[in-house]
């Protein structure tokens, strides 16, 4: 996340929503 690229943060961004994404569904799945 160093550098001023647009490219680069954009493709940065998905991947965090990705990871955030299998987060939500570990979280849901942890949920009783």
């Amino acid at each position: 996340m160093s550098t001023l690229n647009g490219a680069d943060n954009e493709n940065e961004l998905r991947v965090i929503n990705e990871f955030l994404d299998e987060l939500r569904d570990t979280a849901s799945q942890l949920q009783v």
